[in-house]
């Protein structure tokens, strides 16, 4: 069963509702408890600089911390001081560094 959907730009587009449902499904899923903690590690990070390791979907390691985050982006200043806008769907783990600086 298809609905009529006007997109951006007022376009006209046939979607079919399985789809919008699918997509429905997995925003509500977004508000789960690992949004939840994925939002207390940044603000940790952006409240006391704590330094944290990500893993990118293609392998690539980086570490820093979080300057800013919004519902699509995580903006992470590396040790070298580049700061680098990831979009958060290419982020495939953020975790905290424990112990980083004790040294």
């Amino acid at each position: 069963m298809h609905r009529h959907y006007r997109g951006k730009g007022h376009q006209s587009v046939d979607r079919p509702l399985e789809h919008r449902r699918e997509r429905r499904g997995s925003l509500t899923r977004d508000r789960s408890d690992e949004a939840l903690l994925e939002s207390d590690i940044y603000v940790d990070s952006m409240r006391t600089g704590a330094v944290l390791a990500f893993v990118l979907t293609d392998g690539t390691r980086m570490t820093g911390h979080v300057e800013w985050y919004d519902r699509a982006c995580v903006c992470v200043r590396r040790n070298d001081g580049v700061s680098l806008v990831l979009y958060k769907s290419a982020v495939r783990d953020a975790r905290p560094i424990v112990g980083h600086g004790d040294e």
